[in-house]
């Protein structure tokens, strides 16, 4: 994708550069404790990429119809994982 006249990027910034800089950010986000998913509607061809910035948090659609379920999916998910974390503080 070539560079928006007048944007930040004065190059192209895509592939794997773009996938290290953001799985890097997202690892510092987690690392202070900010919670971090995806809902990826896109190419079966860039799930390796997908798995390498998100691992496991995340959910595919191939169906904008199914976007609510996703959502909830990762809310429910999100809420069970702080939930647990909560039950072994308190243990």
């Amino acid at each position: 994708m070539p560079p928006a006249e007048g944007g930040l990027m004065k190059r192209e910034y895509e592939g794997a550069a773009a996938v290290t800089d953001t799985a890097a950010a997202v690892k510092k986000l987690r690392g202070n404790d900010i919670r971090t998913a995806a809902i990826f509607y896109g190419s079966t061809m860039n799930i390796g990429n997908l798995h390498q910035i998100y691992g496991s948090e995340y959910v595919r659609i191939v169906n904008m119809r199914q976007l609510p379920d996703a959502v909830s999916e990762l809310l429910v998910r999100d809420l069970s994982e702080l939930q647990a974390e909560k039950d072994r503080r308190t243990q």
